[in-house]
C-alpha cells in the first residue's frame, strides 16, 4: 500500500442500500431530484471533519458518459454542497482526458492503471495555492480520486480533500469488489 496523495478522504456511508439504491437512481434513473438530498448528507459529513476548502471541484465523466446520460450525476450533489458552503464551483476545472474501460469489474491494481494519467486541468482554470474539496459518488479502490487529486495537484493546488457519498468494501485478500 501506498500513501495516497490526496489529504483526507471520508464517505457518508457504505455503499449498500438505502444509499445505493439513492446513487443508483441518480446516476442512471435521472433522478434529479435526489441531488439536494445527497447534498444534505454531504453537507453533514463535512462538518463533522472540519477541513477549510477554498473551491469544490466533482469528479468528471468521460465525453461518451456525459454524453449519453445528458449530465455528470457528481454535479448533481456536489454543486448544492457548494452553494450551501460559500464556495466557488469549478465544475470544468478537471477533465477526463482519455475514454478508460468501465471500473466496475476489474480489480484494484486494474483500475489503477486504468485511470493513470486520465485526467488534466483545464489550463484556463488556476487552482494554484488552493485547498480543493473534490466530490466524487463511490469510492472504491480510491484510484479514481487518487488520479484526479495527481492531476490537481499537479495544476498547483495546495491541498485536496475527498468526500464521497459510498465507500465499497473490499476483500484484502485479494482486493476484488465485493
Amino acid at each position: 500500500m501506498h500513501k495516497p496523495v490526496y489529504d483526507a478522504l471520508r464517505s457518508y456511508g457504505l455503499y449498500r442500500d438505502p444509499l445505493r439504491q439513492a446513487i443508483l437512481r441518480i446516476k442512471y434513473q435521472r433522478d434529479l431530484g435526489l441531488g439536494e438530498i445527497l447534498a444534505g448528507m454531504l453537507l453533514r459529513l463535512f462538518k463533522e471533519n472540519q477541513r477549510d476548502p477554498q473551491v469544490v471541484i466533482p469528479v468528471p465523466l468521460s465525453q461518451s458518459k456525459q454524453d449519453e446520460r445528458g449530465y455528470n450525476q457528481v454535479d448533481l450533489f456536489a454543486r448544492p454542497l457548494a452553494w450551501s458552503l460559500g464556495l466557488p464551483y469549478y465544475s470544468k476545472a478537471l477533465q477526463r482526458i482519455r475514454e478508460e474501460t468501465s471500473q466496475v469489474k476489474l480489480t484494484a491494481g486494474k483500475r489503477r492503471l486504468n485511470v493513470m494519467q486520465a485526467f488534466k486541468m483545464d489550463e484556463y482554470i488556476s487552482v494554484s495555492g488552493k485547498r480543493i474539496l473534490l466530490i466524487d459518488d463511490v469510492a472504491t479502490t480510491c484510484s479514481t480520486v487518487e488520479a484526479c487529486s495527481t492531476a490537481l495537484l499537479q495544476g498547483g493546488a495546495d491541498k485536496v480533500y475527498v468526500l464521497t457519498l459510498a465507500r465499497s468494501l473490499l476483500r484484502k485478500s485479494d482486493w476484488e469488489v465485493i
